[in-house]
C-alpha cells in the first residue's frame, strides 16, 4: 500500500479508505485490534488465515527463541549507529538490515529449502533414505548442509532441542520436524 494521494490504495494483503482499514479481508479496528494477539496478526499477514492453536504455540516459541539474538553483527551495527546518531533511528534500523545476510537471516531460508527438498523425495515415510541422498548430493557438490553447525553450540543448539519438544507436544506429526531430527541423527556419521 502506498502512502500519499492516489486514486486506489490496495494490495492483496490490505486496503483502506478514509474510514476503514482492511487486513486480509478483516476490518483492522473492528475485528483485529484488541481481539487477536501479535502472533496471530503476524500469521494472518503472512498466510492470510489465523493460526491454529498448534501453529500459534510453535510460532510463539520460535519468536521467543530468535528474539535473544542480541550479539549478532547486525544488532551490534544498529546499536553502534544509534549510539553515534540517536536522532536517526531509521539509520540504525537500516544499518542492522544491511548487516544481515546469508549467515544471520539466510540460513533459515536455506534450511527450509533443504528440508523441502528432502520432503519432496520422501516416499512411503522413508525420511532417512531421502535425507541421506540429499546430504550426499550436497557433500558431492561441496555445499554445506544448511541449518546444522553453530559456532558456539557445537553438539546441538539448546533452542532447537526445546523447539522440538514444543513441536512434539503441539503436533501429532510434522514431516519437517521428523526431517530435522533425522538429519541431526545421521549427519555426524555421514562420511560424505
Amino acid at each position: 500500500m502506498k502512502i500519499g494521494a492516489q486514486a486506489h490504495r490496495s494490495t492483496s494483503i490490505s486496503t483502506s479508505n478514509e474510514s476503514v482499514i482492511v487486513v486480509r479481508g478483516r476490518n483492522l479496528t473492528d475485528e483485529l485490534i484488541g481481539r487477536i494477539n501479535f502472533t496471530d496478526h503476524f500469521w494472518l499477514l503472512l498466510t492470510g488465515d489465523l493460526p491454529s492453536a498448534s501453529q500459534r504455540t510453535i510460532l510463539d516459541a520460535t519468536l521467543v527463541a530468535i528474539a535473544e539474538h542480541g550479539l549478532v553483527p547486525s544488532v551490534q551495527a544498529s546499536r553502534m549507529t544509534l549510539a553515534a546518531s540517536p536522532e536517526a533511528l531509521q539509520g540504525a534500523v537500516a544499518a542492522g538490515i544491511l548487516g544481515c545476510g546469508s549467515v544471520v537471516l539466510g540460513s533459515s531460508e536455506a534450511a527450509g529449502r533443504f528440508f523441502t527438498e528432502i520432503a519432496a523425495r520422501t516416499t512411503s515415510g522413508d525420511v532417512e533414505s531421502a535425507a541421506g541422498a540429499v546430504i550426499r548430493e550436497y557433500r558431492a557438490a561441496g555445499r554445506a548442509v544448511p541449518g546444522y553447525g553453530h559456532p558456539l553450540h557445537k553438539d546441538c543448539d539448546p533452542r532447537a532441542l526445546r523447539l522440538f519438544e514444543i513441536a512434539a507436544g503441539a503436533l501429532d506429526r510434522n514431516t519437517h520436524v521428523e526431517i530435522a531430527r533425522t538429519v541431526a541423527r545421521i549427519l555426524p556419521g555421514d562420511s560424505g
